[in-house]
């Protein structure tokens, strides 16, 4: 009939035998597994209404993820969801948790207890009166726990019987926490309780109150140690013989700390970092051993004074055979107190100093007299120096002028007929 639409072609019925349609039915159930994997916590959920047999595959499907952004997941139906997951959660990080959230990860750490989950991270927004989320005591049933990342541990005392980490011989991060006060009693059990502790990452941790604990680090197979922070919170290191690399940077140079006994403990580390913010030329003296098997170090000090100068020479000193040499400039924003010429490096003892160097980085250099002086002594006496590398401070009012530096430099007497100069301003370092 004129206008009617077009009827319908029907698809004739497969004949007997023939091969029935592929689906994803038809995978084998290790590539369903694998899919499932890779799909993000609320995807891996959905699969659920592919079709009847889809329908609680991920609850059953091994390394699913549970990692989300800020407002990805509503908070409460993750509880529903871990409680329905049946396999073990290797990694689990929600990198931000509202106030009115908060006291859902109780329920979270609870689940993942019986998960065997090996790395988490929480983070929590700070409350108005500047304090944060206090986790939930669950956190240390957490046998298989090998990194963790919160923002503020359990008060300490009730909790000290669960804070044993058995499994924990690869990683244990601790970033931006906030300890009760007394919290480091707390901190101290949970290290020195994880006898195979191998990688200990402390960074911006900070305690309430205006008493501060002094507390130790034990942790004799211990690897690989990082600590930064804005002040220095009254810790120190026993010692520390499987370490290899350390890095220690406190901004906050008001406490006393003893160098010598810190380095003491670093002896056979073959990387450092150090914040070297001891003011006396003599913070050094009394250091019984040279760090023979340290090849990198990296340096954070000033140039403004004859005593930091001297006490970074007085490190250089013990570490004999470093190849790689990396130095900011701190405080480069104030003038430079004490004017150290060329004669006053020649004084220095330095007969076997830079013996094994190679490679020299100076940051956020102003350039000024000090600083020059040290390039021009490092450049006179490194024989196998193949790179020097300069990044001068741009941003500092004070700095000398490019040109001007670069001609200086030019200058200098080369120990090393490989070596090359690089020039370059702090925005370069950063690219």
């Amino acid at each position: 009939m004129e206008g009617s639409p077009p009827r319908r072609k029907l698809r004739p019925p497969s004949p007997p035998g023939s091969a029935a349609q592929p689906s994803l039915d038809c995978l084998p159930s290790e590539i369903l597994e694998n899919i499932v994997a890779r799909l993000g916590i609320r995807e891996a959920v959905r699969t659920s209404a592919v079709s009847g047999a889809w329908r609680r595959r991920w609850e059953t499907s091994p390394g699913l993820s549970f990692e989300w952004d800020r407002g990805e997941v509503d908070p409460a139906i993750v509880a529903t969801v871990l409680a329905r997951y049946s396999r073990p959660v290797a990694s689990f990080r929600s990198g931000w948790v509202e106030r009115e959230h908060s006291a859902v990860t109780d329920e979270w750490l609870v689940l993942l207890a019986g998960r065997s989950v090996e790395s988490l991270t929480l983070g929590f927004a700070e409350f108005d009166d500047r304090r944060f989320h206090t986790i939930h005591s669950a956190m240390f049933s957490c046998r298989e726990l090998t990194e963790l990342l919160p923002r503020e541990l359990p008060p300490p005392g009730r909790t000290l019987g669960l804070l044993r980490f058995p499994k924990s011989n690869h990683a244990k991060s601790l970033t931006m926490v906030n300890l009760p006060e007394h919290g480091e009693s707390t901190l101290e059990a949970m290290i020195s309780l994880s006898l195979l502790l191998e990688w200990l990452d402390l960074r911006s941790v900070c305690t309430d109150g205006n008493q501060m604990d002094e507390w130790v680090i034990r942790a004799p197979n211990l690897k690989h140690l990082t600590i930064e922070s804005d002040y220095d919170y009254l810790w120190r290191v026993e010692e520390l013989p499987s370490l290899q690399t350390a890095t220690v940077k406190v901004d906050d140079d008001s406490t006393d700390r003893d160098f010598v006994q810190l380095l003491t403990c670093f002896a056979q580390v073959s990387m450092l970092e150090l914040h070297l913010l001891a003011t006396e030329d003599n913070a050094l003296d009394g250091l019984p051993c040279s760090l023979e098997k340290l090849k990198s170090l990296t340096l954070h000090a000033n140039f403004c004074s004859v005593s930091s100068i001297l006490c970074i020479f007085s490190l250089l000193m013990r570490c004999p055979n470093i190849g790689v040499l990396d130095i900011e400039i701190m405080g480069s924003e104030f003038p430079q107190n004490d004017e150290i010429d060329a004669e006053f490096f020649n004084t220095l003892e330095t007969n076997d100093l830079f013996t094994n160097l190679d490679d020299i980085t100076l940051r956020n250099a102003p350039c000024l007299s000090n600083d020059m002086h040290f390039i021009e002594f490092v450049l006179s006496r490194v024989r196998l120096l193949s790179k020097f590398w300069v990044f001068r401070d741009d941003s500092n009012s004070l700095s000398k002028p490019s040109e001007e530096a670069v001609i200086e430099i030019a200058k200098y007497r080369r120990a090393s007929p490989k070596s090359r100069i690089f020039f370059r301003s702090m925005e370069d370092y950063y690219i």
